[in-house]
């Protein structure tokens, strides 16, 4: 007798009182007459835990073999026995019924190819709303589900189909979105077309991160980027593009000083001092500009210099104040790229989170133009 290894994930485990419970019983009272262990080509399709069981104390069990069309009509069968246990927990639910409907709409791809309808083939079903309702739960738990299933390693998967009262759904699935998130901000970074042809290093860092700076992340300074949460914008393989001697350029605000001298130094940066404080003008460049702000009106945004290794200053006349009028949201005035190299002079540089091409500059940005 076989087991399938796919077949087996598809059983929730049952909870360890009732593992216990069942092992006591065939351990005092032997195989039940009526008990059998379902077997498909002599592959177990039910009764996995008595199998385990009986093996390991040797008790003699009873196994009944099943016919089955194909491998999809097993794993049909074995999600509706599963199904119909008591105190299935929500996520062991919600998982077997998105199996169960996409072996479903599988099936009718094919039966559509074949000129036959046994199920619906409505393309334009909504498969979360219809596993919801067959498990029992909202529609964004069985988002979540199905998110957590492709993405969540077999430890935690099985943690939450047993019911472990450490994990939640909920838990599990910010915790992923947040590391994919990330993961997906360093590969985009890894393989921005500029930097993968060039492989240069540069001397100048110039970098506008799209900070989330409110608690719960609703406010994003940028409309360009989608907001980045702190630990994403600290992996960021910024290290990596630096010269031995590199000096850094950071916009921040200030509700996010202490998080910005986090990120510099997982960039492998040391900070130095603020290079610019960005008084803004009005847009009609009459008037000094005043926004919300904690505690005083906010009208100036700094952005600090770091430095790796012993860059040169070139010029000892650059002012740290700017006053510009603002322009479009979030949007840095053009000038500070000017006077970047007239403090430290014509280097290799790159703007990183760009919005648009500079002469003179290389650019990383899902919004450059």
């Amino acid at each position: 007798m076989k087991i399938d290894e796919e077949l087996q994930k598809l059983i929730p485990p049952l909870a360890e009182d009732e593992l216990k419970q069942l092992e006591s019983n065939l351990k005092n009272e032997g195989w039940r007459s009526n008990e059998r262990i379902i077997t498909w080509n002599d592959i177990i399709v039910d009764g996995h835990n008595r199998y385990s069981i009986c093996k390991k104390y040797k008790i003699t069990f009873k196994t009944q073999e099943k016919k089955f069309k194909d491998k999809n009509e097993v794993i049909l069968w074995m999600i509706d026995n599963q199904l119909g246990r008591r105190n299935l927990p929500d996520y062991a639910r919600g998982e077997l019924n998105w199996k169960k409907l996409e072996i479903l709409r599988l099936k009718a791809e094919e039966n559509m190819k074949l000129g036959v309808t046994l199920v619906s083939n409505d393309t334009k079903v909504d498969m979360k709303n219809v596993v919801a309702k067959a498990s029992n739960i909202g529609d964004v738990t069985a988002s979540r589900i199905k998110f957590i299933r492709d993405n969540a390693d077999e430890g935690t998967k099985i943690k939450l189909r047993s019911g472990n009262r450490e994990l939640s759904i909920n838990k599990v699935y910010t915790d992923l979105k947040k590391k994919k998130q990330r993961e997906d901000v360093i590969q985009e970074f890894k393989e921005a077309p500029k930097l993968e042809k060039t492989k240069r290093k540069y001397s100048i860092i110039y970098a506008d991160p799209p900070w989330k700076y409110f608690a719960g992340g609703n406010k994003n300074q940028s409309i360009y980027y989608k907001g980045m949460e702190i630990e994403e914008i600290k992996n960021l393989p910024i290290n990596s593009l630096a010269n031995d001697n590199c000096i850094l350029f950071l916009w921040v605000t200030f509700p996010i000083l202490k998080e910005a001298f986090e990120v510099i130094e997982s960039w492998g940066f040391d900070y130095s001092t603020c290079g610019f404080n960005w008084v803004k003008k009005n847009k009609s460049g009459e008037g000094w500009f005043f926004g919300l702000g904690n505690w005083t009106r906010s009208n100036s945004e700094l952005c600090l210099i770091a430095t790796k290794g012993k860059p040169i200053r070139q010029s000892a006349s650059v002012s740290q104040i700017i006053d510009t009028p603002r322009e479009e949201h979030s949007k840095k005035p053009d000038i500070v790229r000017d006077k970047i190299v007239e403090l430290v002079g014509d280097l290799p540089r790159i703007e990183l989170f760009a919005r648009s091409k500079t002469k003179g500059w290389d650019t990383w940005g899902n919004e450059v133009k």
